[in-house]
């Protein structure tokens, strides 16, 4: 029988109700260690000896730091403090974690908002061009004008997707 309740586990089988309760528990148990992880770092509690870093040659995002010795960019990944339960029943009297679901950023939508824009541009340039050519004044002018639109509104919507592309790219919080 296939159960599942989220998205994650959508098409994992399990043989029996208990082994589907245990694998529930220990999803439950990791999500519990990621959020005391995540609170002993951003209260400073780090191991400087298990602490990296990852290069590399170019700017990731506004996580990275600039390395003169090795002359790349970096990101440290941070690895807390080994603390056993009753320690951190403890700092949880001094400082509560506040446990909040990732949402995801809102998205600007900036590539969709410069394609509109090409659209609008080219339906300006080309119909007022139409409505010259049907009334019956053929203009060197009119005409330049709506051909040059079509190279403008091909810059435009090229500009659009790049920028669409730097969004989704930008909302990744793997990096």
């Amino acid at each position: 029988m296939t159960m599942g309740n989220n998205t994650e586990n959508k098409n994992v089988e399990y043989n029996s109700v208990q082994e589907f309760i245990d694998a529930m528990k220990e999803k439950q148990k990791q999500k519990e260690q990621e959020a005391k992880n995540e609170h002993l770092i951003r209260l400073g509690l780090i191991d400087k000896e298990k602490s990296n870093r990852e290069y590399f040659p170019y700017f990731v995002n506004e996580k990275c730091k600039w390395d003169e010795e090795v002359g790349k960019y970096y990101i440290g990944k941070n690895v807390p403090l080994e603390v056993s339960d009753e320690e951190y029943k403890e700092i949880l009297k001094y400082d509560q974690v506040e446990v909040e679901e990732k949402k995801p950023k809102k998205s600007t939508n900036w590539g969709n908002t410069i394609e509109v824009i090409a659209w609008i541009a080219l339906i300006l340039t080309i119909i007022p061009s139409i409505f010259i050519f049907l009334v019956g004044k053929f203009d060197w002018v009119a005409c330049l004008w709506a051909i040059s639109a079509i190279p403008s509104f091909c810059l435009l919507m090229g500009f659009a997707k790049l920028v669409s592309a730097a969004e989704k790219y930008l909302q990744k919080d793997d990096i």
